[in-house]
Parts: structure tokens; sequence; C-alpha cells
């Protein structure tokens, strides 16, 4: 029996045992008095408005998970203004046709397609033959391994519960199998043995000296430099981190793409005036399959993509935290908890904090009285919109912007040159909701997922 063995296997005496016990109470009382009073205490912002906490555990989450996407950031900039502080938690154009054939409708249209779910399929192929060169072929065949792990995982994510949130704040309560961490284990599981046979193919291509057996996608692209006989040992990746990479290339290049599209098909369908512009624009391209340059060209197909962005942001807040202690001027100064006003903000060294990309898209400050419009040629007038952007920028923007601006501008352009998108019959209401990014969902049929059916036509 081993030395740790005996140990264990030993009975304490009574008064060490209360003595164990006494420590670790007296131990987790001076960890809760420091982290819940004397931080909060030292706080150099503590005197900025905000909303007050709801729960002593929860803070202001449950309103913020019951709003709608921004609504509840959104009156509280009203009530608090812009800064604040709170606490919280310790190949598509054929299937469509062949859809709206299929139909049993006589005038050549459809009763209602669910866009989001062929648009998620979609934007999949995409960023599997451009990310890492792997075919889902998502459109044809519905069903596929890694597609389906995919799905699973980040569906298990989607799933708010008291565990997940335990989890995301204290990162060892991710080894507890519960239902939602064994689905996640079984994705990550055929994730990782079809992502290492991608890399083991890459690097062997590699060695090859085939150009063309290398491949242009952004997998080969890292694999290849991290094969650089140049680079130095410490600044290589190693496996486990390149195929962390082919996650960020799916969840980044997929989700965001489809759901703004998904977005972007409803707010057509409801300004007929809109799709009609655009329209008339695409259609008058001499290529079926146009190339960036083109797509780049066509200026009302650039003013909806960054419209639909800026007011239906995919991603509605982002987190980021300070490296260093700052202190920040503000544009709009906001009275304290004391009633004086406030000019500045000193951030301290590893402060959380929340932009609400949303909310500041919307902001009449920023974008006039009809901000909360779904108006394109605000983009147009070049004057108005300076400075401003549908996108937080930065040192730590998102590295795919551009990618999965080509990526929506090249699918919206096949779609409404071909077909005419418009609000199903008899309507239904579409809610939305968001856990990473912004789904819809139709209200009453929340088990079914997130659905954004619409009513489509061939164009005549």
């Amino acid at each position: 029996m081993s030395i740790i063995d005996a140990l264990l296997h030993q009975p304490l005496p009574l008064p060490t045992l209360l003595q164990a016990v006494a420590g670790i109470v007296t131990l987790a009382v001076l960890a809760y008095l420091h982290r819940w009073v004397w931080v909060p205490y030292r706080l150099s912002y503590k005197n900025f408005p905000g909303p007050p906490s709801e729960s002593w555990l929860y803070g202001v989450f449950p309103s913020v998970m019951k709003a709608d996407p921004g609504k509840a950031h959104g009156e509280w900039m009203k009530e608090y203004g812009y800064t604040m502080w709170y606490k919280g938690f310790l190949g598509l154009r054929d299937i469509f046709r062949r859809i709206i054939a299929d139909a049993e409708n006589s005038n050549g249209s459809s009763d209602s397609v669910d866009v989001a779910y062929w648009l998620g399929k979609c934007t999949m192929d995409v960023i599997g033959l451009a990310g890492f060169d792997y075919d889902f072929n998502s459109l044809a065949v519905p069903d596929n391994e890694l597609a389906n792990a995919f799905h699973e995982m980040f569906s298990a994510d989607r799933q708010f519960t008291l565990m997940s949130i335990l989890a995301f704040v204290f990162p060892p309560a991710r080894y507890i199998p519960t239902r939602q961490m064994r689905t996640q284990w079984k994705a990550l599981a055929i994730q990782e043995r079809i992502g290492n046979a991608l890399i083991q193919k890459k690097k062997e291509a590699v060695l090859s000296g085939s150009v063309e057996k290398e491949g242009k996608d952004l997998l080969s692209i890292i694999v290849r430099a991290n094969m650089d006989p140049d680079l130095k040992p410490t600044q290589r990746m190693t496996d486990t981190e390149v195929l962390g990479q082919i996650t960020t290339f799916f969840l980044a290049g997929q989700e965001t793409s489809s759901n703004a599209l998904t977005w972007c098909l409803w707010q057509l369908a409801q300004h007929q005036d809109v799709q009609d512009k655009l329209r008339e624009e695409v259609a008058a391209v001499g290529d079926d399959y146009p190339g960036m340059d083109t797509l780049n060209s066509l200026t009302y197909l650039d003013a909806t993509v960054h419209e639909i962005l800026r007011l239906m942001a995919p991603v509605p807040s982002t987190r980021r935290d300070s490296r260093v202690e700052a202190t920040i001027p503000l544009a709009n100064p906001v009275k304290g908890r004391d009633g004086k006003m406030i000019h500045e903000i000193t951030i301290p060294k590893n402060t959380a904090i929340l932009m609400s990309i949303l909310n500041l898209n919307t902001t009449e400050d920023i974008w006039g009285t009809d901000a909360g419009e779904f108006r394109p040629e605000r983009w147009l007038n070049k004057e108005q919109i300076a400075g401003a952007s549908a996108v937080p920028g930065g040192p730590r923007a998102c590295i795919g912007f551009r990618f999965a601006i080509m990526e929506i501008k090249a699918i919206l352009f096949v779609l409404i040159r071909n077909f005419v998108f418009d609000l199903p019959t008899p309507s239904v209401e579409i809610e939305k909701k968001t856990s990473l990014v912004t789904r819809p969902f139709v209200k009453g049929q929340r088990e079914k997922g997130p659905q954004m059916p619409l009513a489509i036509r061939v164009v005549s």
C-alpha cells in the first residue's frame, strides 16, 4: 500500500477532522469576503450607474436572458448612459429550385421554405472547402459525420443551464458527465479523429513538395507555415493547437454568415422595394458567377450587406479583458451614483468589459433617428457614416471579416438574381434568441430549433 493510500485509509482523529473542516470553511468565508466585499469596495468604477442585481447569485443575468438580444442593454443605456457596470454570474440555387418545383402549388411558388436550414448547409459547404479542404456536401447529402458532430457540439452549447454557467466560470466543472457534456465529448472525439486525419494529409502534401496537393485552403496555409524550416521551435503550433483552428473556422465562418444571410432575406421579404432595387443591380451583371472584383463593384449589394450586419448583428455583443490598467475618456459623460458627472473611467488590469455591438449599431446618436430601420441607402452616403462600422475593429477584429463579406455577397447575389422572397402565408411571428449568435425561432415552436420560413418563387 502506498503512503498516499495509507493516509487516505487512516481515520483522522475527531479534533483533526474538525480542524480541517473549520479551515476549509474559514478559507471559503475569506474567499467570499475578498471577492464580493473587498474587490467591489476597491473598484475604481464603482461610482458608475447601472441596473441593480436581481439575485446575489445570478446578478442581472435573468433579465438579459429573458429579453430579446440587445433589449435589456438598450433600456439600460437610456436610463444609465453609454457606460455602466453591473454584476453578472460568479449549391443553393438548384436546391431552392428543386424545393419550389416539388411544392404542391400551381402558381410556381412554395408555401414556405425554411431558409435558415438551407443557408446553414450552404455556408457549411463553403467553409468546409475554403477553411480546411473538406467537402461536407451537405446540400446534397444530409447525413455527414463531421457536420453532425459540429451540429451536436454547438447545439449542446446553446442550452443555458445552471451547470453550463458553472462550467463557464469554474472550468473544472466541465468534467462533470452531464448529458450536455457527454454530447460535447462525443462530438469532440469525432472532430479530433477527422481533424487529425486532415492535418496529417496536409503534412504529407507539404513533404511531397507538390504545390497542387498542398491546397489553398486556410488549414493548408497554416500547416505549411507551421512546417517552415526557418520557424523557431517555440513558435510552432502543436497538432492540438492546429486542430483547434478547424473549430474556429467552422464557428466563425458558418454560424455567423448563415445567420446574417437568414436575417437579410427576412428583412428583404419585408421590404420589397429594397429587394427589387437589389435585384435590378445584380440582374444587370452579365455573369452568373462573377468574381470578387465584380461583386465589390456592386454598391447597393455592398450597402445591403453592411446594413444587415449593422441592424441584425449576428454576434450582438462581445467581451474584452484589459491587459493593463488604463484611463479612458468618455465621449458621453455619465452621472455617477453620487450625482456627480463622470468624464473618464479607470479600468484595472484583467477587467472584463462587455461591448454591446447591437446597441451601438442602433443608437440614434451615431446613426440618426432612423437607426432602428432597415435602410441600405445610409451606406451610400459616405459623409453620413464617416468613421462608422457595422463590425468592431482594432487589433482583435474578426480576422475572417472580409471572407465573410465576400461569402455573403456571393450567396446573396445568386439568390436575389433567381428568386423572390416574401413573408409566408399564414404569417408567423419570429423571435430572436442569442447564444453566441442571434438565431430566429418561430414563436411557440422553440422545440423545433431555429427556423425562418419564407415564401419563395422563381424570378419570372
